[in-house]
Order: C-alpha cells, then sequence, then structure tokens
C-alpha cells in the first residue's frame, strides 16, 4: 500500500507544480503585446471609430515584451531581437493597396489604441499611431500630425510593461 501512496503524491506534486508553471508563464505574458487583427483585408480608415474592444485580433501577437530588445520612451521607438525582428520586417516590406495594415497594442487584456503600418506612397493621412512600412530598425511609432491628446503611446500601462519586461530605456 505505501508504494501507491508514494506514487499519488508524487503524481500530485508533478500536477501541482505544472500548474504553477503555467500560471507563472501566462503571468509572464501577460505584459505588452503587438496585435494584428484577425481579418487582414480591413483597412485602419473604416474601423478607426470602432470600440477597440470589438476588433477581433489575431490569436497570437506579431510581438511581445519579451521580443524587444530595447524600447526608448522619450522617442517611441523600439529595436526587436533577431527572431521577431525578421517577421516584423516581413509585415513591414507587405503593405496592401489600402495602405495601411491595422494594429493594436494592448497591457494583458487590455487593448490601449489602435494604430497602423502606413505606406509612405499612401495619399491618405495616417488615422491613427503608424510605423511607416518599409521603416528600418529602430522602429519608431510616430502619432499623427493632427492627432489630438492624449498621446496613448506614453500610457503608463505600457510604460510598466515594458519596464517589467525590463527593455525600457527612458
Amino acid at each position: 500500500m505505501k508504494p501507491h501512496y508514494l506514487g499519488s503524491i508524487i503524481v500530485l506534486s508533478v500536477s501541482l507544480l505544472s500548474q504553477a508553471r503555467s500560471q507563472s508563464t501566462s503571468l509572464k505574458d501577460s505584459g505588452f503585446a503587438f496585435y494584428l487583427l484577425r481579418d487582414s483585408t480591413i483597412a485602419t480608415y473604416r474601423i478607426i471609430d470602432v470600440p477597440i474592444d470589438s476588433l477581433a485580433l489575431d490569436s497570437v501577437p506579431l510581438f511581445t515584451g519579451q521580443d524587444i530588445k530595447s524600447y526608448f520612451w522619450s522617442t517611441h521607438t523600439f529595436v526587436l531581437k533577431p527572431k521577431a525582428d525578421s517577421a516584423f520586417r516581413k509585415i513591414c516590406s507587405l503593405g496592401r493597396r489600402s495602405g495601411d495594415i491595422p494594429f493594436v497594442v494592448s497591457v494583458g487584456n487590455e487593448r490601449i489604441y489602435l494604430g497602423e503600418f502606413s505606406s509612405p506612397l499612401s495619399s491618405f493621412s495616417p488615422h491613427c499611431t503608424f510605423i511607416g512600412l518599409g521603416s528600418p530598425s529602430p522602429y519608431r511609432l510616430y502619432q499623427p500630425r493632427l492627432a489630438s491628446p492624449p498621446d496613448k503611446r506614453s500610457d503608463r500601462r505600457i510604460h510598466d510593461a515594458l519596464q517589467t519586461a525590463g527593455v525600457l530605456v527612458e
């Protein structure tokens, strides 16, 4: 009987350890994230007035705080680690006929702002915070000229998440 109890204790311990790691990983990954929309055909101008929480995001972020090498707060520029940078450059070089690709910046489960990859060849002015398509690294999140305050790039939740990820340069 004793070996049976010992086996049960070992199984229970491994199960609890596995759950703790899973929760720990979830908490670690609940910081800064950069998502594309699930429907890649939607242009930003079509959703600029849609509530951000109603947008359907890709199930996996384009990159997270763990993929950032450094984020320079004063200029809102960032450098990605090599693997994430490769995927990011593919997006930046693609573009499409509409000239923009929307994205959502979030922290944990909170969506902070809508942004777009904007084509420098587009005749439309960016509708929100944007990154130029084809931009080289470091990548910069620009505010449109006619943007009204507040600047959502400077949201305290983003600052804190980037600081927690250890990538923030003030």
